[in-house]
């Protein structure tokens, strides 16, 4: 995601905390020699996706 976004570290890690504080989205961390974490979105971040879609119309 850092490739993909140009942005500052730092806001970065606070918008992902964010989002999982608020459960729209699920972390899950794999144990390896270089640690990998994957983020997903959530049931209810899912069900929201219309709804924010809309927004801009």
């Amino acid at each position: 995601m850092q490739h993909i976004i140009v942005a500052d570290r730092q806001v970065l890690i606070n918008q992902l905390n964010e989002r999982l504080h608020h459960e729209f989205s699920s972390k899950i961390a794999f144990d390896a020699k270089i640690p990998k974490v994957e983020y997903q979105l959530t049931k209810l971040a899912k069900s929201l996706l219309p709804v924010i879609g809309n927004l801009g119309k």
